[in-house]
């Protein structure tokens, strides 16, 4: 978990620069004061991670990445990576507690997208920013990379480690 932290500590500083550059082309949008929060939240922790205990910091884990997801999807709908967030999120569940957990997550995930799929086709949700616009943004394309490249690398390595220290017992 210390890893992941560390971890997402790195990913901030490449994850936070390329949301707010996005501003530059779709004006300022409340999911860029968000993710300035998830930095300096993430900063936080990252630098008390040593006088947190194990579960605070799983806990804070698994609430930041259902956090980044959630609000991903309700502010850019399917624009955004916010599922991913919250399918990752089921992993960390699964590997952390229990699959019944996992499971209870997933249940979770497909209900906050079905629910918001709908909100979008009725158009109760609309995007702050033209779609065009925001998919020939260069920032927004390195947000997305960051999600689904560099956040999963960050996981998948700690969990390997993790595995790794439990054979070597």
């Amino acid at each position: 978990v210390s890893r992941m932290w560390k971890g997402m500590a790195f990913l901030a500083i490449i994850a936070v620069p390329a949301s707010l550059l996005r501003s530059l082309q779709t004006g300022w949008l409340h999911i860029y004061s968000f993710h300035v929060v998830v930095g300096v939240f993430i900063a936080s922790v990252y630098l008390l991670r040593h006088r947190l205990s194990y579960q605070a910091k799983s806990i804070l884990l698994i609430t930041l990445f259902i956090s980044i997801g959630a609000i991903g999807l309700i502010a850019l709908g399917l624009l955004g990576a916010g599922v991913w967030w919250l399918v990752v999120s089921s992993l960390l569940f699964y590997i952390l507690y229990s699959i019944r957990l996992g499971l209870i997550s997933v249940f979770f995930t497909m209900t906050f997208t079905v629910i918001c799929g709908a909100l979008y086709t009725h158009e109760v949700f609309t995007l702050p920013v033209d779609a065009n616009q925001y998919i020939t943004s260069f920032s927004s394309w390195v947000s997305l990379l960051v999600a689904i490249t560099l956040m999963p690398l960050v996981v998948f390595q700690a969990i390997s480690v993790y595995q790794d220290s439990i054979l070597i017992l």
